[in-house]
């Protein structure tokens, strides 16, 4: 007489457990998901700034070339035309590198600067963005004078193939400390996923008993 009441409180009692199991799954299903949203946005913009730091080092190379090609010229022909694409190339560099500080120090372009690439950035003892800024000015003052006026600054010539070698190793450095915090975060990643994966079993288990 009194077994359907108690089958139906053990019932009551199962689906409330079965539900709450359900829900703790969807929950770390759910979260699970929003988590890998945003490792794979962060690579995404990781993947940015590397493309940028490319370019910009692509296009530091170029004015090395540049420079070389307009110190073999000098009293020829071609002197101007090599003199003008140093300046293009300067000008390029120069919003190339706006762009990379914007996209970095912007959370509407993509997030914040890693601290290890501020530091390279900003601090001593490499300050990059003090030597992209002086290399730019140095590059358009190259472009800008004529040969008679570069024989008279041999030492302003002379420096510029040692700050491209210096300039192009701390760009390095910018691509390699992205590249660490992007296997440190895909290393993270894959954590959290065996865990999530072991705690969804474990309720599956708890669920099946």
């Amino acid at each position: 007489m009194f077994y359907p009441r108690q089958n139906n409180v053990n019932l009551k009692s199962l689906t409330y457990r079965y539900v709450m199991a359900l829900g703790l799954v969807a929950i770390l299903a759910t979260a699970s998901m929003f988590y890998l949203q945003k490792v794979i946005a962060a690579q995404k913009y990781s993947s940015n700034i590397i493309n940028q730091a490319s370019n910009e080092r692509f296009l530091v190379k170029q004015i090395g070339l540049y420079h070389v090609a307009l110190i073999a010229t000098r009293g020829s022909e071609l002197n101007p035309d090599f003199r003008k694409k140093l300046l293009d190339a300067a000008n390029a560099l120069e919003s190339n590198h706006q762009s990379l500080l914007d996209r970095e120090e912007s959370e509407n372009l993509g997030g914040e600067m890693l601290p290890s690439v501020r530091k390279i950035y900003f601090d001593d003892p490499i300050q990059l963005n003090h030597q992209i800024s002086d290399y730019i000015a140095l590059a358009k003052t190259l472009s800008l004078n004529t040969y008679e006026q570069l024989t008279n600054k041999t030492l302003l010539s002379s420096s510029f193939v040692e700050l491209t070698e210096n300039i192009l190793k701390s760009m390095n450095k910018v691509v390699e400390a992205h590249v660490t915090h992007s296997e440190k975060a895909l290393k993270r990643t894959r954590q959290i996923e065996i865990f999530l994966w072991l705690v969804n079993m474990v309720v599956l288990v708890l669920l099946g008993l």
